[in-house]
């Protein structure tokens, strides 16, 4: 009997092939997060939230982000295809990189400090820690770019040679231009300077040592050991499509969105237990993608797992130099 059934819709039938994902219900989970977090300052102040005139550039800059980033989750569940095509997951690195370079600029007058402010209930962001974001700024490009466009980097030698070095040496070589601030030096200086309240001291000192632990993961493994495989083939364009897109978005979140809780905490418009729970939410939800972490760096390339975990040790050490000849010799034996 023919099927007198009207055709499925296009934009359905995609839905439902990105919900067999298994990740999927987390993009889901994360685009009404965006919306959220959107919305939540227009229920509070009004929409002129965004748009009043003192640090406009950035206050449109930060709207623009959380547009960009919440439609990003909602093309990756609902075609990635498409996603892909319109390169706004670039787009919204870029526009995270303008908020910090924004801020940069407009926030000339923040103090220079040990305390980050970042791990507090009344400190406020140090400049130091706004110019460090901006180095990682620059790592969320980088690794976007090459997640996509790994072909066309190694199709020109003029674009080959620098990308290179930017993936294996970027610690070493473009780190040391920033500025360098300590969750231990927030830690004491927060606490002696007054600027934790002291029901939540223990709170934060959970906070930041779960901060700490998350670093060395995202840093070594996620990021330096993740990127080593990309850089030598051993990831394919569906890893990009299923599980290295929405990865990427969530570390884009934790940089940028977690900045904008801190506003919120500041601003007195969310409690500081909610804005630093929801940013460390954000930060271990990248542990959900370790099944297909370890498919890449165990199964298909198990040295640069080594190269990725023997980095955490050396992290730890005074001496620079073994983790700098580790990050070398990832660089002389890659293609």
């Amino acid at each position: 009997a023919r099927d007198r059934r009207p055709p499925r819709p296009a934009l359905a039938h995609q839905a439902c092939k990105a919900m067999d994902s298994p990740y999927a219900w987390l993009g889901a989970l994360c685009g009404v997060v965006g919306a959220a977090v959107l919305g939540y300052p227009i229920l509070r102040k009004g929409p002129s939230f965004w748009f009043q005139r003192r640090f406009l550039s950035h206050r449109l800059g930060g709207l623009s982000f959380l547009l960009c980033w919440t439609y990003c989750w909602y093309l990756w569940v609902t075609d990635v295809e498409r996603l892909l095509q319109t390169n706004l997951v670039m787009v919204c690195c870029l526009l995270g990189y303008y908020q910090c370079a924004s801020a940069i600029w407009e926030f000339r007058f923040l103090r220079k400090r040990a305390d980050m402010g970042f791990f507090s209930d009344k400190g406020v962001l140090s400049r130091q820690f706004v110019l460090e974001n901006f180095f990682f700024q620059h790592l969320l490009v980088f690794a976007h770019f090459l997640h996509v466009h790994r072909d066309w980097i190694f199709a020109r030698p003029l674009v080959y040679w620098p990308a290179k070095v930017f993936a294996f040496l970027c610690f070493a070589v473009v780190r040391p231009f920033f500025p360098h601030t300590s969750t231990r030096k927030a830690d004491k200086s927060g606490e002696e300077n007054g600027y934790r309240s002291e029901e939540l001291r223990g709170f934060y000192r959970i906070g930041s040592m779960m901060f700490r632990f998350f670093y060395l993961w995202i840093k070594h493994v996620v990021g330096l050991g993740m990127q080593a495989a990309v850089w030598n083939g051993f990831t394919n364009a569906e890893d990009v499509r299923t599980w290295m897109i929405p990865l990427h978005l969530l570390n884009i979140a934790t940089l940028n969105v977690g900045v904008f809780l801190h506003t919120l905490r500041f601003k007195r418009m969310a409690h500081p237990v909610i804005t630093f729970s929801a940013y460390l939410a954000m930060a271990y939800a990248s542990f959900l993608f370790l099944p297909s972490v370890i498919d890449v760096l165990i199964y298909r390339a198990p040295h640069w797992s080594l190269y990725g975990l023997v980095g955490i040790p050396l992290n730890l050490l005074e001496n620079r130099v073994p983790l700098h000849l580790l990050w070398l010799g990832g660089f002389l034996v890659s293609s």
